[in-house]
C-alpha cells in the first residue's frame, strides 16, 4: 500500500514537471513563430516593387506575393499558434488596414516574466501571450530593399 502511494507522488510530480516543459516549450515556438510573421511582414514590404513600400492585407499573400513574375515566398506555410491551437493568429493592423504584424489570441499567462529581445524589437513583459506583439521592423532608410532571390532563407 506504501508502495502504491509512493508511485502515485512519483507519477504525480513527474506529470507537473511534464506539463510545464510542454508549457516552456510551447512558449519558446510561439516566441519563434512569431518572429518569422515579422520577419516575412518586414520581407514583404522591403522587396515591395517601385517607390512606394505595401505591407500584406492578408497573412495569405506571405505564402505567394503575386507582386512578381517569379514565385516569392516569404512563409513556407501559415504557421498555428502552438499555445493556442484553436484559434488563428490575430492580425495586428495599420491605420491603412494594412497588417503589420500579428499577435497570440490566447489569453493564458507566460512563463517568462522578463523583457525578451526578439529580432530588432524587445517584447516587455506580459500578463497574457496575447499581449505579445511580433511587429514588421520599422523602414530603415539606411538598408536598401531586397531583391527576389532563390537563395534566400524561407521560414
Amino acid at each position: 500500500m506504501v508502495l502504491l502511494a509512493l508511485a502515485a507522488l512519483g507519477l504525480s510530480q513527474a506529470s507537473e514537471a511534464w506539463t510545464l516543459d510542454s508549457r516552456r516549450a510551447k512558449e519558446q515556438q510561439l516566441l519563434r513563430i512569431g518572429q518569422a510573421y515579422a520577419h516575412a511582414i518586414t520581407r514583404y514590404r522591403d522587396m515591395s516593387p517601385g517607390s512606394v513600400k505595401q505591407l500584406p492585407n492578408d497573412l495569405g499573400e506571405l505564402l505567394l506575393d503575386k507582386r512578381f513574375v517569379g514565385m516569392v515566398r516569404h512563409l513556407r506555410e501559415l504557421y498555428a499558434d502552438p499555445v493556442n491551437h484553436d484559434a488563428p493568429w490575430v492580425a495586428i493592423r495599420d491605420d491603412d488596414g494594412r497588417i503589420k504584424g500579428v499577435r497570440s489570441a490566447s489569453d493564458e499567462t507566460p512563463l517568462t516574466t522578463r523583457s525578451i529581445p526578439v529580432g530588432r524589437q524587445v517584447l516587455s513583459s506580459a500578463t497574457h501571450y496575447s499581449d505579445w506583439q511580433f511587429l514588421a521592423d520599422p523602414p530603415d532608410a539606411q538598408q536598401p530593399p531586397s531583391t527576389p532571390s532563390r537563395s534566400r532563407l524561407v521560414y
